[in-house]
């Protein structure tokens, strides 16, 4: 008797110490407050966002015109012109600009597929049309 007594506490022990083992260790409350359940939670303090220094519409433009003359085939210049124009509202103004470009006797290939993309609607069949006439 004394054998499966000795067995149930070592059994009880070794229980006992896994569940010590199981609880979480000792950290930062969660809960902050008096356990009042009507008390408001507080909140957490605020971060003020802090925004990019508006830059002049102007001044981006100026940028990218000049992006686009440094390197007239580069196809990626006159993405990112026509896109900035496009972020700034001023569409129309690239539509011109290529439609300007492409009735003059110099006119690149490059401009006459962003005169025809500037045109269209935008949807894969005319672009695809597009780059297929290129």
């Amino acid at each position: 008797m004394t054998a499966g007594r000795a067995g149930r506490r070592a059994l009880a022990a070794i229980a006992l110490l896994g569940l010590a083992a199981c609880q979480a260790p000792p950290g930062p409350q969660r809960f902050v407050g008096t356990g009042n359940p009507y008390e408001p939670v507080p909140l957490p303090p605020r971060v003020p966002m802090v925004h990019p220094p508006l830059r002049d519409a102007q001044a981006e433009v100026r940028e990218l015109e000049a992006r686009r003359d440094r390197a007239p085939d580069d196809v990626r210049a006159h993405l990112a012109y026509v896109a900035g124009l496009t972020r700034l509202g001023r569409r129309a103004q690239a539509r011109a600009h290529y439609a300007a470009r492409v009735q003059g006797p110099d006119a690149r290939p490059i401009e006459q597929v962003m005169a025809a993309r500037l045109m269209g609607r935008g949807g894969s069949s005319a672009l695809r049309r597009v780059y297929a006439a290129a």
